[in-house]
């Protein structure tokens, strides 16, 4: 009886396998190709090719070490013009509401400024 349950599992698997082996190595190359335009010639020739010889192991490494770095730069980026206006906005809101004192917003407003000041120096 195990036995009758065994071969349509084989069966599926030596189908399915392939096919999403084929589907990670596409996008290994549509993200490397479409969403990394920063990314090197070479090392996209080299993520893609590999992702077709080494399937399934390729692409998960691809996926730690390409899309999980770029979202902790994209993380750790220095916050944008707009972004310091919106924030320093909002602070003086929740000063105005009484929700932080003078003192505070005051604080929170000189970090953030000095942050973005220091970041800059440090590239400088």
């Amino acid at each position: 009886m195990f036995e009758i349950f065994i071969f349509p599992l084989i069966i599926i698997l030596a189908f399915s396998i392939p096919i999403i082996s084929l589907i990670l190595a596409i996008w290994v190359a549509y993200d490397s190709i479409v969403k990394r335009p920063d990314m090197e010639g070479l090392e996209k020739v080299i993520w893609i090719l590999l992702s077709f010889i080494i399937p399934i192991v390729v692409p998960v490494l691809y996926y730690l070490i390409v899309v999980r770095e770029e979202k902790t730069i994209i993380k750790d980026r220095e916050p944008s013009e707009k972004e310091i206006i919106e924030t320093i906005e909002k602070l003086h809101k929740l000063k105005k509401e009484g929700a932080i004192t003078e003192t505070e917003f005051e604080e929170k407003k000189k970090n953030l400024l000095n942050r973005t000041a220091i970041d800059k120096k440090n590239i400088d």
